[in-house]
């Protein structure tokens, strides 16, 4: 039985990395996130994939919840007791920053409200019922001396590992660092750094232990809008080694890995794929000109061709060595590809607009340019056939403009 870790916001950033890393140390996970499904489920497949490559057979389990909220917390704590009967690690990542930052001055209490709700009540009221079970589990195992429960090594190949319960609270240098355009933050994070001696205190006869980490600069989504800033103060001597934290550095290291394919098939031309004046919005310069409205969809013939492409092109992938894949979105409608039609190329003028050499079949000395001549969409960038056939139309002009043939 492995040993369980329940790691509040490990969808992305910091929590994300946390759980990266034990999973290639063997543990199952609890992956909790509060919006981001998508993400949440992709590090979870993340870490089951880093921890067979360590040579370790993990479960990571997805759970929503919002640890500001009491019936969430009480969620991701039966989730966990469901799924793994057990948990040897709290990890509280789990938290926020202003949606603004303004000066202490002038901020209002909404923002301090909600920052206080999720970095220090949230992981607060989660650590005690995390406390309550793991006592729970380690009067479970006082039939063992206390030096097998407590000194024996984690990582035991075989039978129920020795029960070492621990949590980990990531709070921030906010906790001592004044930035006064984040007063609220910086309080959240001074107050979260108490949650540890506190628990510490309070946990020790049970022989659990408590710690707090304190992250410098990490490069996550979170410090994101303020790179530039910090790029430059760590330039400065902001921080003893010049650099951002590691979790940037695995994005870079594992970003070599990826490979991808992106399938663009033909489309075929349909009667009712038209290009006319919509009549009833207008354009919003002023002058009240109607707009283009294009109608155009993908039908079966294009969708089930983009199956077969997809099919064959994972195929292709996994006989590289790819050890996972996956498909992203499919893109439908108009704006979905590169557009064409409207000004139809051809010979007869009944069913197009332009010749072949991109003259309006019914007005002389005018010519049509561009991808509007395309009677359908390729499945290849348009930009080279396009510069081709408009060169070769200019060719043709300058041609009969030497001879007089045009003027």
């Amino acid at each position: 039985m492995n040993t369980v870790s329940l790691i509040t916001g490990a969808s992305r950033g910091i929590g994300r990395g946390i759980a990266l890393e034990l999973a290639r140390l063997g543990w199952d996970l609890v992956v909790d996130y509060a919006r981001n499904e998508a993400a949440a489920r992709q590090s979870a497949a993340d870490c089951v994939a880093a921890a067979k490559a360590a040579g370790h057979d993990i479960r990571a389990e997805v759970c929503q919840g919002d640890v500001s909220i009491a019936a969430q917390r009480q969620k991701l704590i039966d989730f966990t007791r469901e799924k793994f009967d057990r948990l040897d690690l709290l990890v509280n990542n789990a938290g926020v920053a202003p949606q603004v930052r303004a000066d202490i001055l002038e901020a209002g209490e909404e923002s301090f409200d909600r920052l206080i709700n999720i970095n220090v009540k949230g992981p607060y009221f989660l650590t005690q019922l995390a406390a309550k079970w793991m006592i729970e589990q380690a009067g479970a195992h006082s039939g063992a001396s206390r030096s097998s429960l407590f000194e024996a090594g984690d990582h035991g190949r075989s039978g129920t590992r020795p029960y070492r319960p621990r949590i980990v609270t990531i709070s921030s240098i906010s906790a001592y660092a004044a930035s006064v355009n984040r007063g609220d933050y910086c309080i959240a994070k001074a107050a979260l750094s108490m949650i540890t001696p506190l628990f510490a205190a309070r946990l020790a006869e049970y022989g659990i232990n408590v710690y707090e980490i304190r992250p410098g600069i990490i490069a996550t989504e979170m410090t994101g809008p303020v790179k530039e800033k910090y790029d430059k103060l760590i330039g400065e001597g902001l921080t003893p080694i010049q650099r951002w934290g590691r979790p940037y550095k695995d994005h870079l290291r594992q970003w070599q890995h990826f490979g991808v394919v992106r399938i663009q098939s033909d489309a075929l031309p349909y009667a009712d794929h038209t290009i006319d004046l919509d009549p009833h919005h207008r354009d919003r310069s002023g002058l009240g000109l109607p707009v283009v409205r294009i109608t155009y969809d993908l039908r079966e013939n294009e969708r089930r061709l983009s199956n077969w492409m997809e099919a064959k092109s994972e195929a292709i992938l996994r006989a590289m060595g790819a050890t996972k894949t996956w498909l992203g979105p499919s893109f439908t409608g108009v704006a979905s590809s590169h557009d064409f039609g409207a000004c139809r190329m051809g010979s007869d003028p009944a069913t197009s607009v332009v010749d072949p050499e991109l003259r309006v079949h019914d007005t002389p000395g005018l010519y049509v340019l561009g991808g509007a001549t395309f009677p359908s969409c390729p499945g290849i960038n348009p930009t080279l056939t396009m510069w081709a056939i408009c060169y070769r139309a200019a060719e043709r002009l300058v041609a009969r403009l030497r001879t007089g043939e045009e003027k």
